[in-house]
């Protein structure tokens, strides 16, 4: 995760004070929280919380980033590791915005898929970063708006062959990111 001010991408990880807090942990979800207090970036300081919610039969867990601080000019951005040189394509469905990889990316060949999905009206950009140099890169990016009065939200989902051999085609692991897509719309929409 890092934040984007101008061009320059900055990784979240160095704070003047970091936390873990435990939030919960049961049968149906697991949630905790990291909070990064005095974010040096691009010359300026913010204090970010990163919740993190995993709930049961999930293939994906969902991130909710808060940050305070925000000048209007800064963004948020995630990706996906682009370390096989796998092209990411893109899908929308249920007013989110999907980005995946598939294909052979593994250490033993295997055809694992990887994406991020995104509500629509979070969405930026998406582009690839550098294969080599200093900061982020062999990754699949994405931009999503940041707003101090409530989180940006995405969700990172990860389909491999040996938890269910479906995952070797990409026409199956595209579906179950729509699934995916469907379940977050339909979430979001209870609450």
């Amino acid at each position: 995760m890092g934040i984007r001010v101008g061009d320059e991408v900055s990784r979240v990880g160095e704070c003047e004070r970091g936390t873990y807090n435990f939030i919960t942990e049961g049968p149906v979800r697991a949630m905790f929280e990291l909070k990064y207090e005095g974010v040096p970036i691009a010359g300026r300081s913010y204090d970010i919380t990163h919740r993190i919610s995993i709930y049961a039969g999930d293939l994906f867990y969902r991130n909710k980033v808060f940050v305070d601080g925000l000048r209007g000019d800064e963004e948020l951005v995630t990706g996906i590791v682009n370390m096989q040189q796998k092209e990411f394509f893109e899908l929308e469905e249920s007013g989110y915005k999907i980005v995946a990889s598939h294909g052979n990316q593994a250490f033993l060949g295997e055809n694992p898929g990887m994406a991020i999905l995104v509500p629509a009206n979070q969405f930026i950009e998406t582009w690839k970063s550098p294969d080599e140099g200093d900061g982020i890169v062999e990754t699949h990016m994405i931009a999503l708006r940041l707003n101090e009065e409530k989180p940006s939200e995405y969700c990172f989902f990860s389909g491999w062959e040996y938890q269910d051999e479906g995952f070797k085609t990409r026409d199956y692991f595209e579906n179950q990111l729509i699934i995916a897509a469907k379940k977050m719309s339909d979430f979001n929409s209870s609450k």
